[in-house]
């Protein structure tokens, strides 16, 4: 059964919150954390996780090699001050694993820092028996900027993503920058190198 409570201590201004059992689109969620929502800039710190993510299932067996059955379960952590985007300062990190009969498969992590309307992520995944990774950054003005950087493929399988037993493993990097979030206004620009296939 789901169960979420809050206690508030009027000395140190902290609300200390949790939920145990909540359920968005069958996921099985956990929150546990603390705000201080009087304060004139809140700073807050909190961790949870969401399990059983069935619409990752598919995803599963090409990402870890693990059976098709399995579901995604994600852990996460974020602590920071401030909520507006010109004045926050927050860091995080995600943790992502494929996870079946009790057993837990590492998919990849990301980190995450926001600081004063700067996004900066991280990136680490396994994909199809190799790894992708990335430096990712935007700006949140009145027009999103991003821009990725040092994207590494690691020897990635394209057999497991086409059904192809022959394709031999890739080696490669990428790169990619652009302004705008709509469709008909954005720009971009995304450059991408593969090693010589041996």
């Amino acid at each position: 059964d789901a169960w979420a409570g809050a206690r508030g201590d009027t000395v140190t201004g902290h609300l200390d919150a949790r939920m145990v059992g909540g359920s968005i689109g069958g996921a099985t969620l956990a929150l546990a954390g603390w705000i201080t929502p009087l304060d004139s800039v809140p700073s807050y710190h909190f961790d949870g996780s969401a399990g059983g993510l069935a619409a990752g299932a598919s995803l599963a067996e090409v990402l870890t090699g693990t059976a098709a059955d399995s579901v995604f379960g994600v852990r996460f952590s974020v602590r920071g001050r401030g909520m507006a985007k010109s004045e926050a300062h927050l860091t995080g990190r995600l943790d992502v694993a494929a996870e079946r009969g009790g057993a837990r498969h590492p998919v990849g992590h990301a980190t995450l820092a926001l600081d004063r309307g700067r996004l900066t992520a991280r990136p680490d995944f396994t994909l199809a028996g190799g790894r992708i990774s990335a430096v990712a950054s935007a700006s949140l003005g009145d027009t999103v900027t991003y821009r990725v950087s040092r994207g590494a493929i690691v020897g990635i399988d394209p057999g497991r993503l086409i059904g192809d037993t022959v394709a031999a493993p890739l080696n490669g990097r990428f790169t990619l920058s652009g302004a705008g979030t709509s469709p008909g206004t954005a720009s971009l620009v995304a450059n991408v190198r593969v090693d010589e296939l041996r």
